[in-house]
């Protein structure tokens, strides 16, 4: 179905992501302080409740079912909103930004990338039928630089990582009960301590990475993730399976995005990657780039 926009999604902000409901049916923007709600197939927009964060939101994150969404404003404090009541369920002081925050796929643990590490959190879903606060789960570190992005894998068992020491590690999730989860610390000061695993070692960008996307594997590898770093650099890697200590990952190919997207007068000029997107069923890949170009 097509859909007509009558209004501006959202503000002028220099903050917050835009985020589609599971439902494709219902748009999340960031405004300010404030979380707007555009309805697509009814054209109408309305602010998410009466949730109003100290200062700008910074990233959104929704579950599967879409009944929660998790708001972290540039601070690092959490929010956790109940979408259908338009309530807070919960709040938590993260001490550092979130660079970014996404949930597993089955809606249990929400991993949030800050600092130079990345955290693990025990998430209340709907369909477990709990509605506890957040606990601390895991925290999984090694970047030297502030981590930028992260991705689940399809069955959630693998999470990429990307950061700004231009370095993707991809660590194994192990399987975590609900009624085993540790008690929430949420007025310590001091950061958890990195959880022992060794992780895949992606090394072959020569700046920043911007995002991390999980593709269709090829034949002869476990997993396929594709990586974009600040210098329009795109790597496809293929990540063999597991044996024991052992995390083996070759580079399969590498491509310049802004020769592939520009040409004539274009290409003299240097091109940074902003963002990018990629939606694995339809096997597109969209990205934005410093100079207003959008391929």
């Amino acid at each position: 179905m097509d859909f007509q926009l009558a209004r501006v999604a959202g503000a002028v902000h220099s903050t917050g992501n835009v985020l589609f409901a599971p439902d494709d049916d219902r748009l999340f923007s960031a405004v300010g302080n404030r979380v707007a709600c555009v309805d697509l197939r009814r054209q109408s927009c309305g602010a998410v409740g009466g949730f109003e964060a100290r200062v700008d939101c910074d990233r959104l994150a929704v579950t599967s079912d879409g009944a929660l969404l998790v708001v972290a404003d540039v601070e690092g404090r959490l929010s956790a909103i109940n979408v259908a009541r338009r309530c807070v369920l919960h709040r938590l002081h993260l001490k550092a930004r979130a660079r970014d925050l996404a949930f597993s796929h089955d809606d249990g643990v929400l991993a949030v990338a800050g600092r130079k590490q990345v955290r693990l959190w025990r998430a209340p879903a709907r369909r477990r039928r709990d509605l506890a606060p957040f606990a601390k789960l895991a925290a999984f570190g090694g970047f030297t630089r502030e981590t930028a992005c992260l991705r689940w894998s399809p069955d959630s068992t693998l999470l990429a990582v990307g950061a700004d020491d231009a370095s993707v590690r991809v660590f194994r999730v192990p399987t975590y009960d609900a009624s085993l989860a540790p008690p929430s610390d949420d007025d310590s000061d001091d950061e958890p301590a990195p959880t022992r695993v060794r992780p895949y070692l992606l090394a072959a960008h020569k700046e920043s990475v911007v995002a991390c996307f999980w593709a269709e594997p090829s034949p002869d590898a476990a997993s396929t993730l594709v990586s974009c770093a600040r210098d329009c650099v795109v790597c496809f890697w293929d990540l063999e399976k597991a044996t024991g200590d052992d995390r083996r990952a070759s580079l399969g190919k590498k491509h310049f995005l802004w020769e592939d997207a520009n040409d004539g007068e274009l290409r003299g000029r240097d091109g940074r990657l902003v963002a990018a997107a990629h939606a694995s069923k339809a096997r597109v890949f969209a990205a934005a780039f410093s100079t207003g170009v959008f391929a």
